[in-house]
Parts: C-alpha cells; sequence; structure tokens
C-alpha cells in the first residue's frame, strides 16, 4: 500500500484538490507590484507572479498591455 508504481491512476478526494490559478489580462498601469498587492494585499509577492509566468522577462520583469498572465492561488510571500 506504500509504493506508486509508473502507469498508476491515483483518485484523489476533493479536498485535497488544490485551488486553481486564475488568469488576468494586462491593463495600462498594471504592474507586477500592483496585481500581487490586489491579489494578495502584499505588493513585495509580485516574485510569485513572475515566478508563474516564464514569458515575463527576468531582468526587466517588465508587462504589457493586453498581456494575459497566471496568478497562482497562493503565494508564501505574501506575509
Amino acid at each position: 500500500p506504500d509504493r506508486i508504481r509508473a502507469g498508476e491512476q491515483l483518485v484523489l478526494p476533493a479536498a485535497s484538490v488544490s485551488v486553481a490559478a486564475t488568469q488576468v489580462r494586462v491593463q495600462a498601469g498594471d504592474s507586477l507590484w500592483k496585481l500581487a498587492r490586489a491579489q494578495w494585499g502584499s505588493g513585495q509577492a509580485w516574485s510569485c507572479i513572475a515566478e508563474s509566468n516564464p514569458q515575463i522577462e527576468p531582468a526587466s520583469s517588465r508587462i504589457y498591455p493586453g498581456q494575459v498572465l497566471t496568478l497562482p492561488a497562493s503565494c508564501s510571500r505574501a506575509a
């Protein structure tokens, strides 16, 4: 009972299913800081958004109007 073999299918109870990430379309004037503050109450959590979106250039962290970003369901840096 302690082993899971490759190819086996598991059925998880509903309580263990995590909340899905959401997506947001960037508007003019948005920034990762503003989006993080709106999502989790802390602009310092902006890096959670950056990490969830590989299309964001790490050096600049720039986002553009019309761009669709994935916002994770939670962020440990939002404290």
